[in-house]
């Protein structure tokens, strides 16, 4: 994804309760060199808040 950060990094984080961007960013570095990927990990966590839990 960025900064050598995977999707599965990004999830790992949201799973541990890392629920905004700014947590994210914080937990594992994701989006804090230039911002390109900043959609990506917006719509990730996006889906994942809004995913139905079992």
């Amino acid at each position: 994804m960025c900064n050598q950060i995977s999707e599965e990094d990004i999830l790992t984080s949201i799973r541990n309760g890392n629920d905004t961007l700014q947590k994210l960013m914080d937990d594992t570095g994701a989006s804090t060199g230039c911002g390109t990927c900043s959609n990506s990990v917006r719509k990730i966590l996006a889906r994942e808040l809004n995913a139905p839990r079992a």
